[in-house]
């Protein structure tokens, strides 16, 4: 991977990579990194005359789930490819495995989402240079275009070009999902409609291909000797182009694809030939304008939507520009991947960026990313949250199923309607019941932050009373103890399954009974109608007996929480004087020796320190401090849901080195130079990690109970941070230095004053305030 390659828009904006023939086992990981897309759908970086890759070419498009023949859980199918795109030049293959030495660089910019390659070959003696640009546009969410210029370095040679693509059935983790189709190609427009077997889910992949010739800057098109294959394979069409260039001048080749499914807002009833038509229609109007034009009207929407309101300002040592870049790069990613367009929707685990986890949503959302929405982009956070209001009925349903009342949310979900999504093989769905109380943690805190009453009037009151109803009939009570206790249970610590009472699991059911609580009593003062009509889901009683008698794990004598029953009982493997587990091979040896990671005192990720790091108001600072390193201490970091919240917690306690550390191997978990780290696709949640390590760890954003705090806590590598939030529908810049901060209110048109904490006292932001360093 390189970084820091100078752009128009300067430094820590661009990535690239020169040394795939050499590395060949990296491909799969580029196709995730450089992956494009608009939340609607995305096209892994796949190249356009194939590679060795070990995972593919890959379109998704979100909510398309489909559960195949085989198959025991719904999956995002692969769409027909229209990546591919073999050409020669004088019988000579166009590809970059025949690049010549030191030529070769393919980039992607962050800012404006631009995916370029480029590369020199020799042909018949003559030498070229291939240029290949592409781009997902966020401007209209239906549109991708790519743009391939090959160009003789002698301008003096003539030279013939030949190219075989289409819309071609993929091979890889999706064809099998779609029906025989209808294929037609017409007027150089490629189409395939189609539909998935099981979901009936109908879609219309359109592309078509036009060349130009280019000589001094001008463009002149011209016309390909086409031919077109709709027979020979399924859901393909095959095409061929031929045609001979003359001396002095390049030939332009510029692609358009548009994709549209049933499952589109507004399109739910469109049958085939309607989506064949709305394709046809939409790609020649796109091929009407030039590929740098669709690219601008793109890069003008990541300006506006994202960079002009979403960027920070990281200055220090030479360090911070990697980290400004890495900052940005999961910005880019948080963008692609996730369907905020939609609130039938949510961002799978690896968003779009391929096949992992079947483009399932879990815990993820929540915890590690909704945080980012709910501070950066309010109107985004609400259509995420939105979708587990649209998925109450059918998280009753599986509340009903276990025997328990309320609403049970799914470990692993897809589709609004489609309940529980784990694999049957995999018990997890069965036992990490935490997801339903960070699911009900996600919608007060958005409520909290944005003040969104209309949300909580249109299903957010249900979502966390029926929650609250969960808990209170799931928890058994201890007869000998006469409290209550949830039982056989996975915490985020998946090193250690079938356990009783994890801390984590009870603290957070304890606090989704008390927003019950507290919002029941908000909605009967302010809307006493709707009060009313709620009342079959509002059990006053029942969530209050079961706040008063569940058990919540205290300190032991060392002040440390235990993770979940019996977990002290386990054997040691990390003694003092010794580094983390996560840097310690003798710990690692003991383990092995006790029987694994399941018989010792481990964590896969954070566990207990994720719920000091989300209740931080219910603990105090030493029982924080104390469980903050003994955890580390016992931590593998084997999740990249982990060492983002380590850096914040650190970060809040003053072990700014400590915090800094973690967060740069929390960055690397996607940029780095391991191979398989990302092959199946980019770690999302890891991604809403690193905006937390920079804007909630080192900004000292954070809300506590019902307050927004500000307590920076800058790394000695950065002298300044400048940032911008939302509270409460104010718009707020921050600027933090050594010397203190300002926090000035930006909102355009009305102006509310808002209020926050620091260091225990409270700051009132009508225009601007000062805060100096103590």
């Amino acid at each position: 991977m390189i970084y820091n390659i100078e752009s128009k828009y300067g430094k820590n904006w661009v990535l690239g990579e020169n040394n795939v023939k050499e590395n060949w086992e990296y491909p799969a990981k580029y196709e995730s990194v450089f992956c494009q897309g608009n939340g609607y759908m995305c096209v892994r970086a796949s190249n356009e005359e194939r590679c060795s890759s070990n995972v593919g070419a890959y379109t998704l498009v979100a909510g398309t789930y489909d559960c195949g023949e085989n198959d025991d859980c719904t999956a995002l199918p692969n769409l027909p490819d229209t990546v591919h795109f073999a050409m020669t030049v004088d019988g000579e293959s166009v590809a970059f495995d025949n690049a010549k030495d030191g030529t070769y660089l393919r980039t992607l910019d962050l800012r404006s989402g631009l995916l370029e390659r480029t590369f020199d070959f020799d042909a018949a003696g003559a030498e070229y240079n291939a240029h290949f640009r592409r781009v997902v546009s966020l401007a209209d969410k239906h549109l991708a275009a790519a743009e391939i210029i090959i160009s003789p370095k002698d301008h003096t040679k003539g030279f013939s070009f030949t190219a075989d693509g289409g819309v071609l059935g993929s091979g890889y983790g999706g064809m099998g999902h779609f029906a025989e189709g209808v294929r037609s190609a017409a007027d150089g427009v490629m189409q395939v409609v189609t539909y998935t077997k099981q979901s009936e889910i109908r879609i219309s992949v359109t592309e078509l291909v036009k060349y130009e010739l280019e000589k001094d800057g001008v463009r002149t098109p011209v016309k390909a000797k086409e031919t077109f294959d709709c027979t020979s394979a399924s859901n393909c069409v095959k095409y061929a182009a031929q045609i001979d260039v003359p001396a002095g001048f390049s030939l332009i080749a510029t692609k358009y694809v548009v994709i549209f499914t049933s499952r589109d807002q507004g399109g739910e009833m469109l049958g085939l030939s309607e989506l064949s038509d709305l394709g046809a229609k939409r790609v020649k109007a796109a091929a009407g304008r030039p590929f740098d034009r669709v690219l601008a009207e793109s890069a003008a929407e990541w300006e506006r939507r994202i960079w002009s309101c979403r960027d920070v300002s990281i200055e220090g040592a030479p360090s911070a520009d990697l980290d400004l870049l890495a900052y940005r790069f999961a910005i880019y990613h948080l963008t692609v991947m996730s369907p905020v367009h939609d609130n039938r929707m949510n961002i799978g685990a690896k968003g779009l960026s391929g096949p992992g986890y079947n483009g399932h949503a879990f815990w993820d959302t929540e915890i590690y990313m909704l945080p980012y929405f709910i501070f950066e982009a309010p109107e985004e956070a609400r259509s995420l949250v939105e979708y587990r209001v649209n998925s109450l009925g059918a998280c009753r349903r599986n509340a009903k199923k276990g025997g328990d009342r309320g609403a049970r949310f799914c470990w692993e979900s897809a589709w609004i309607t489609d309940g529980e999504a784990t694999p049957v093989w995999c018990d997890t769905g069965d036992l990490e019941l935490h997801i339903t109380a960070d699911v009900a943690l996600g919608a007060y805190y958005y409520y909290i932050a944005s003040g969104d009453e209309a949300f909580m009037k249109n299903g957010g009151y249900e979502l966390i009373f029926d929650t609250a109803s969960f808990w209170a009939s799931h928890m058994k009570l201890n007869e000998a103890t006469g409290r209550f206790e949830i039982h056989d249970v996975t915490g985020p610590n998946e090193f250690h399954t079938h356990v009783d009472n994890n801390a984590y699991t009870n603290y957070l059911a304890a606090n989704n009974l008390e927003a019950a609580l507290k919002y029941e009593k908000h909605l009967a003062g302010r809307d006493p109608e709707l009060h009313e009509r709620l009342g079959g889901h509002i059990d006053v009683g029942l969530w209050q007996n079961a706040l008063d008698k569940l058990y919540l794990p205290q300190p032991n004598e060392d002040g440390i929480i235990p993770e979940h029953d019996g977990f002290f009982d386990l054997p040691e493997i990390v003694f003092d004087g010794e580094e983390s587990v996560s840097k310690n091979p003798k710990a690692w040896e003991r383990t092995e020796k006790h029987g694994g990671v399941d018989k010792v005192q481990c964590s896969k990720q954070a566990d207990v320190a994720a719920l000091l790091y989300q209740m931080e108001d219910k603990f105090g600072a030493d029982i924080k401090k104390k469980n903050f390193y003994f955890y580390e201490r016992n931590c593998y970091h084997s999740s990249s849901l982990s060492l983002n919240t380590y850096s914040c917690l650190a970060a809040d306690m003053g072990e700014l080195d400590m915090a800094y550390e973690l967060f740069e191997r929390a960055m690397l978990i996607d940029m780095s130079n391991e191979p398989a780290s990302s092959s199946a696709g980019i770690h999302a949640a890891s991604l809403g990690g690193i905006w937390q390590c920079v804007v909630l760890g080192f900004g000292g954003v954070r809300r506590v109970g019902d307050d927004l705090r500000i307590e920076p806590h800058l790394p000695p590598a950065w002298t300044k941070l400048a940032f911008e939030i939302s509270w409460k529908g104010q718009r707020l810049a921050v600027t933090e230095t050594a010397n203190g901060f300002t926090v000035e209110n930006i909102t355009v048109g009305d102006k509310t004053p808002v209020s926050f904490i620091s260091g225990g006292s409270v700051y009132t932001v009508a225009d601007k305030v000062e805060v100096a360093a103590k």
